[in-house]
């Protein structure tokens, strides 16, 4: 079985749905709130390992979680990060809003392509 979390809630995600990316964001309180639940909803089963993503926000949520899971081998990967925003991190995510670019589009920002964020 595999099991998929995603990390608790940011600033970001809760003011106008900002585009992340690879910026180092914090959880907020009620993203520490829903990492302590998933972390309690996950504390009966038998992880063989575990694989993250290196950013803060993901980091914190894996905290909550080990505490229930001492010992457990864990790998950070950045192939596990979000797509890099580039010049338009921090914006809302309605920038792009309607707007899905094929993987040889050439996009109007300064972002990951989408091919490089394939690889």
């Amino acid at each position: 079985m595999i099991y998929f979390v995603r990390h608790g809630q940011t600033d970001d995600n809760a003011n106008g749905n900002l585009l992340t990316g690879w910026s180092a964001t914090p959880l907020n309180e009620r993203g520490f709130s829903q990492a302590r639940e998933t972390a309690a909803a996950l504390k009966d089963i038998k992880f063989d390992v575990c694989f993250c993503s290196p950013l803060l926000r993901t980091r914190q949520t894996l905290e909550e979680i080990l505490k229930f899971h001492e010992g457990l081998s864990v790998f950070f990967d950045d192939r596990l990060k979000e797509r890099d925003y580039g010049e338009i991190t921090g914006k809302p995510a309605n920038i792009c809003k309607f707007k899905r670019w094929n993987a040889n589009d050439e996009i109007p920002f300064e972002m990951e392509s989408i091919p490089k964020m394939y690889q």
